[in-house]
This record gives C-alpha cells, structure tokens and sequence, in this order.
C-alpha cells in the first residue's frame, strides 16, 4: 500500500483535463456544443450564458481555452468579447455564422485565436490536446 507522500506524487504526475469555457446564451447550442467537446475527450467544460460579467466568470474558471459562439457579431461585439475573454492570457475561438473581410480582420487583430465563419460543427470545436 502507497503511503500518503506516494499517492500524492502520483495523484499530482496524473495529467489535468482541459477546462474550457464555452460562450453561448443559446441552451440548445451551448449543449451542442459541449456534446461535441465531450464525444471523445475527457474536457472540465462550463458554459457561460450571460455575457453580463464575462470577464469575471471566465476569470474565475481559469479556462485553459474560450470558445464563443456569436451568431453574427458587430466591430463592437467583437471589441467587448475580446476585452472580456483575455485572449492575450489564453487562446479564444470565436464562431461566427457569417462575416465579412473587415471583422475577421479585427478579430484576428484584437488578439483572437481563431475566427471561423460558417457555423459550429463538431470537428470544428474539438480541440487537439
């Protein structure tokens, strides 16, 4: 039997999933989207609904990644998105169903990880640990 200094070394070795924040009002997407996540990783998800207090529910979860669905965003959308999800701190996906050259281009810009035009689908949200 391991003693207690072992089982703490061991349990401390044992990789940390993945914590993502998923940004979606939408309970039907936000599930959609946390399915497709949980289809073959084992990710720490939690869904943020209100973009009320953004910053500090991201802040408090210490994601490791944001990912944010926005239906079709504005320059300002994308200004309060950025400034609230941190993408300097960690990598920020944004979802976007549609789009044109300029947004991408403050997207990418204001710091985002990536900005992908035409909808969610599974293979598009599943990061590769």
């Amino acid at each position: 039997m391991a003693d207690r200094a072992t089982r703490l070394r061991m349990f401390s070795q044992m990789p940390k999933p993945l914590t993502i924040v998923v940004v979606e009002p939408d309970p039907d997407r936000a599930r959609f989207i946390v399915d497709a996540l949980s289809d073959d990783a084992d990710f720490e998800i939690h869904v943020v609904a209100e973009r009320a207090a953004l910053a500090r529910n991201i802040a408090q979860r210490k994601p490791d990644l944001v990912l944010v669905d926005v239906a079709n965003p504005s320059r300002d959308t994308i200004e309060e998105l950025t400034l609230a999800t941190g993408p300097l701190d960690r990598p920020v996906a944004l979802f976007v169903d549609r789009s044109d050259a300029g947004l991408s281009a403050a997207a990418i810009e204001a710091g985002l990880s990536a900005y992908v035009v035409d909808g969610l689908t599974p293979l598009r949200v599943k990061p590769n640990p």
